[in-house]
């Protein structure tokens, strides 16, 4: 006997009011929904795991301290305040090392732009003897500068000794202070840990001159 269509509209509506209609179940609804969350959480981990290192994750400081989530407030990027005989140790440096041991930001050329203290760092590295001979003053910079300025030493340092200055950058990666990242088109904050690291890396995406 043939089933008519009408038949077969009244036998799929009997189906989806007794819940047994093998395509709209509602377990298989619930097994799809459960599936789709999976597969979700997947890639979120994938992306975690594929994170080269170096990666950077900014932290954008409001203005107002109240504002700003507690780990986020300006306070970790200022510079511990200079006792007497740092201050001394930095007045005693050559000029552009002593506004490169105070430098209140690191300033990125990865995507164009002037400032003076990538000007510095450029011509202090068309200058290695120079880099050479104040390599002790170079050496303190990278424990007691500025947050940038600890970069900038380790910078230097590895543009004349890479050895050296690997190792410079590996006591770095595990400083947690906040310093100012500049570029041309915006400002954000890292970690010195963060730069460091990504500075350290075979392509770093990071670029002081």
């Amino acid at each position: 006997m043939k089933i008519l269509p009408t038949s077969c509209c009244i036998l799929f509506c009997i189906c989806l009011a007794l819940g047994t209609c093998p395509a709209l179940s509602a377990d298989d609804s619930t097994d799809a929904s459960q599936a789709g969350d999976e597969e979700m959480q997947n890639k979120d981990e994938d992306s975690e795991k594929n994170k080269k290192p170096g990666w950077l994750k900014p932290r954008i400081i409001e203005t107002s301290d109240e504002a700003a989530p507690a780990e986020n407030r300006s306070v970790g990027v200022q510079s511990t305040p200079l006792d007497a005989e740092q201050q001394k140790q930095i007045d005693s440096f050559c000029e552009p090392l002593k506004k490169l041991a105070t430098a209140e930001y690191v300033f990125d050329i990865s995507q164009g732009g002037a400032d003076p203290y990538a000007q510095l760092i450029d011509k202090l590295c068309k200058d290695p003897a120079q880099v050479k001979r104040y390599l002790k003053d170079l050496l303190w910079m990278s424990k007691n500068a500025s947050p940038a300025g600890r970069i900038y030493a380790a910078y230097l340092v590895k543009t004349q000794d890479k050895v050296q200055g690997e190792r410079l950058f590996d006591l770095l990666k595990s400083d947690k202070t906040l310093v100012t990242h500049k570029t041309a088109a915006k400002q954000v904050h890292y970690t010195v840990g963060e730069i460091a690291t990504n500075l350290a890396g075979s392509a770093p995406s990071i670029k002081l001159h």
